[in-house]
């Protein structure tokens, strides 16, 4: 069992994240702050934007749900989420607006290659 936990703890890496955010009203706030634990399997993230807080959990189950819609193992779904989500990427669109009932959706768009976008969103509460 403490084996388990061992090898489990070494395949769990942590990123924390100012993210940028292009902004077009003066009033709204330019950066959040993202703190991704990414697992092998699955991977949950804490934004803030300094006042407000929100929680993510990408279960194991809505994670192999995202994988098989872009035809990806879990793992490499996982690893390209956390580069990000972990990392601001240059050229990377990323958003974070209002969701309705308290939440918000953070969404990335990217140009991967020279014809395909890859577009994340997440809701988080």
């Amino acid at each position: 069992m403490e084996e388990d936990a061992a090898v489990s703890s070494s395949f769990t890496r942590h990123t924390c994240l100012k993210l940028d955010l292009p902004v077009e009203d003066p009033k709204a706030k330019d950066a959040v702050f993202v703190k991704g634990t990414w697992f092998p399997s699955f991977f949950d993230l804490a934004i803030s934007d300094g006042l407000d807080a929100w929680t993510c959990h990408a279960s194991e189950a809505e994670v192999r749900l995202r994988a098989e819609q872009w035809d990806l193992p879990v793992a490499e779904y996982v690893v390209l989420a956390e580069h990000y989500l972990g990392f601001q990427q240059p050229g990377s669109k990323y958003g974070f607006e209002d969701a309705g009932n308290g939440q918000r959706r953070v969404s990335d768009t990217c140009r991967c290659s020279s014809s395909s976008y890859w577009r994340f969103r997440i809701i988080v509460y």
